[in-house]
C-alpha cells in the first residue's frame, strides 16, 4: 500500500496540467484554480463556499490576510498531497513505529507469539450473537477519549500503539488527501499520508516523499481528539496542549473533520490495524471499576488464524484488563472474522460463542454502556 501511494503521488506530481508550472501566477491564484488531488471539485470551489460556516468571521479575516505569503510557501504541499488508494490499506507492523521509544516488557512478545487459542470444551454448546446496535443511533457519545486516556496512564506503550493505528479514522472524515508531522513526546516524529477512502500511511520522516501540510507535537493526552474526536466548534483552531508548527490552516480543516466523537465503529471502518488484544485493551479501559464490581470472569476472542488470540478479564471490583492468549479457565471464547472485533464490540457486527453465554452477555453489556449503547 506505501508503495501504491508514493506511485500515485509520482504520477500526481509528474502530471502535466500541474498548476506550480504555470509562469508568474500569484499562489493564491494557484490555489483557487488548481483542482485538489482525489478531488472532482477545484479546490476555489470547496473553500469559497465553507468558509463562512467553517472558520466563522474571525477564520475568514485569519486566512485571508497571511494568503499570498502562507499559500505561495506551500502550494507545493497541497499539489503533492498523496492520491486517493481505492483498495483496503493493509495492517500496519505496528511494532517497527517506535524504534526510540520505550522497549516492550521481556517476555511480553515471547508470551504473544505462545499463546493459542485453547479448544472449547467438548460439551460446550455454540450460540449466536447477535447485532446489538440500531443503524439510527442519534448522537454519538463522547466515550473514546476517556477510555484511551485512562489506558495511556496504566500501558503507554499500547496506548501510543493504539493512537497511531487509530488515526487511519481519519481517512473516513477528510476530504481531500494531504500529509503531517506528528511527534508524540518520548517517541520519533512520524509523517502521517491520509486520504478520503481509507488510504493511511505513517512513514519515518526522512521516508515520506512530499513536505507536510502542518506538524503537531505533544504529550499523548494532547493527541488523543486526533484519533477520537469530540473537537469542540470553538476549538478548532489548535490542540490545547500541542505545539503547532506550520499551516493552521489544514490543522484546522482537520479539526474541523473530527468534530464529531469516534467510536470503535470508526477504528472498525479504517481497517484491522489493531490486533484483537490492543481492541480488547482499549475496550476494557472503557468499563468503570464499579460497574463490574461483582463480576470476575474472562471471556476469549479469537479472530481467526491471521490473529493472535486474546481474552478480557473482569477481575471483581478491580479494572479490567487484557492480555494475549485465551486461558483455560475463559467462560466463554468468542469466534468473530479477522476484521470484524472492533465492529462487533461496537455492536454493529455479529458473532458466534462457545461456553456460557450469560458470561459473554454481562461483557458486552458493560461494554455496551460504557459506549452509551444501552
Amino acid at each position: 500500500a506505501a508503495a501504491r501511494l508514493r506511485d500515485q503521488m509520482a504520477a500526481a506530481s509528474a502530471a502535466p496540467a500541474e498548476p506550480a508550472q504555470a509562469p508568474a501566477e500569484p499562489a493564491a491564484a494557484e490555489e483557487e484554480s488548481s483542482p485538489a488531488v482525489g478531488e472532482e471539485a477545484p479546490a476555489g470551489v470547496e473553500e469559497e463556499a465553507p468558509a463562512a460556516v467553517e472558520d466563522e468571521a474571525p477564520a475568514a479575516v485569519e486566512d485571508e490576510a497571511p494568503a499570498a505569503v502562507e499559500d505561495e510557501a506551500s502550494a507545493a504541499v497541497e499539489e503533492q498531497a498523496p492520491a486517493v488508494v481505492e483498495e483496503e490499506a493493509p495492517a500496519l507492523d505496528l511494532d517497527t513505529l517506535f524504534p526510540a521509544g520505550p522497549e516492550e516488557p521481556d517476555g511480553a512478545a515471547g508470551d504473544q507469539q505462545a499463546a493459542a487459542p485453547e479448544p472449547a470444551p467438548p460439551d460446550a454448546e455454540p450460540f449466536e450473537l447477535p447485532v446489538r446496535r440500531s443503524q439510527g443511533r442519534a448522537r454519538p457519545v463522547a466515550w473514546l477519549g476517556a477510555a484511551l486516556g485512562r489506558l495511556g496512564a496504566t500501558e503507554p506503550e499500547r496506548a501510543a500503539r493504539v493512537l497511531f493505528a487509530g488515526l487511519a479514522m481519519q481517512s473516513g472524515r477528510v476530504s481531500r488527501p494531504f500529509a503531517y508531522d506528528l511527534h508524540l513526546e518520548g517517541y520519533e516524529a512520524r509523517r502521517v499520508r491520509v486520504a478520503p477512502g481509507g488510504a493511511f500511511e505513517v512513514l519515518a520522516v526522512p521516508d515520506a516523499p512530499e513536505p507536510p501540510a502542518f506538524g503537531l507535537e505533544g504529550g499523548f493526552d494532547a493527541l488523543v481528539p486526533l484519533v477520537a474526536g469530540g473537537v469542540p466548534r470553538r476549538r478548532t483552531r489548535t490542540l490545547p496542549g500541542a505545539r503547532v508548527t506550520g499551516r493552521r490552516r489544514h490543522l484546522r480543516r482537520l479539526l474541523q473533520a473530527l468534530r464529531e466523537p469516534a467510536g470503535l465503529d470508526d477504528l472498525a471502518a479504517a481497517g484491522p490495524r489493531l490486533e484483537p488484544v490492543d481492541l480488547l485493551a482499549l475496550a476494557a479501559a472503557a468499563i468503570p471499576p464499579a460497574a463490574a464490581a461483582s463480576h470476575a470472569f474472562t471471556v476469549g476472542f479469537d479472530a481467526g488464524p491471521s490473529r493472535l488470540p486474546a481474552h478480557l478479564r473482569l477481575a471483581g471490583g478491580g479494572p479490567a484488563t487484557a492480555g494475549p492468549g485465551i486461558p483455560p479457565d475463559a467462560r466463554a471464547t468468542v469466534r468473530v472474522a479477522p476484521d470484524a472485533l472492533a465492529s462487533f464490540l461496537a455492536g454493529s457486527r455479529a458473532a458466534t460463542g462457545a461456553g456460557d453465554p450469560e458470561a459473554v452477555a454481562v461483557l458486552l453489556a458493560l461494554l455496551d454502556a460504557a459506549q452509551g449503547l444501552s
